[in-house]
């Protein structure tokens, strides 16, 4: 993959546990893992480890989740899914897409998004952080906002009215305090 420039850079990249360098694809077995070795000592070493873009060193990176040295069998059945499902005969290590733009750019940006969030996750939740909502959700969160809207108000009119009505026994209850506070003390009203 060198020839190509930083275009295809790594065609080793994702497919780490392989150790195939270069893009051999129709070799497996022993012949495809000697190329990955190779490899790693010369061009794959330099380019994961260095030139500034934070990766990790060869060896490093076998201890995440990729194959042992001596290791063989043929791969398990998911990684040949995944690998078919990446648009292989496109660009790699641009993380299932073959657009222009490459992986590195887009973990960029979600960097810069904030939070270290996956592709699913980022599709759910959008930019912002909460979860975005469909149109079934929005429709129905707008529907019991206007329910709780119009129980707040009935619930308000009738305090309007309770209160209105105690303040006209109040008063009726003042005058009657009034006469009879001219009158003796009376022990039965408790505001006197």
């Amino acid at each position: 993959g060198e020839s190509k420039g930083g275009e295809e850079r790594g065609k080793g990249e994702e497919s780490g546990e392989k150790g195939r360098e270069g893009g051999r694809v129709g070799e497996e077995g022993v012949e495809g893992r000697k190329v990955g070795k190779e490899a790693k000592e010369t061009g794959g070493e330099r380019r994961r480890g260095g030139e500034g873009r934070g990766g990790r060193g060869g060896e490093e990176k076998k201890e995440e989740g990729g194959r042992e040295e001596g290791e063989e069998g043929k791969k398990g059945k998911k990684e040949g899914r995944k690998e078919r499902r990446k648009g292989r005969r496109g660009r790699r290590g641009r993380g299932g897409r073959k657009g222009k733009r490459g992986k590195r750019e887009r973990k960029r940006e979600r960097k810069e998004r904030g939070g270290r969030r996956g592709k699913k996750k980022e599709r759910k939740k959008g930019r912002e952080g909460e979860r975005r909502e469909g149109k079934r959700k929005r429709k129905e969160r707008k529907k019991k906002e206007k329910k709780e809207k119009e129980r707040g108000e009935e619930k308000r009119k009738e305090r309007k009215e309770k209160r209105a009505n105690e303040r006209e026994r109040g008063n009726e209850g003042e005058e009657k305090r009034k006469r009879d506070r001219d009158g003796a003390f009376s022990p039965a009203c408790p505001s006197a």
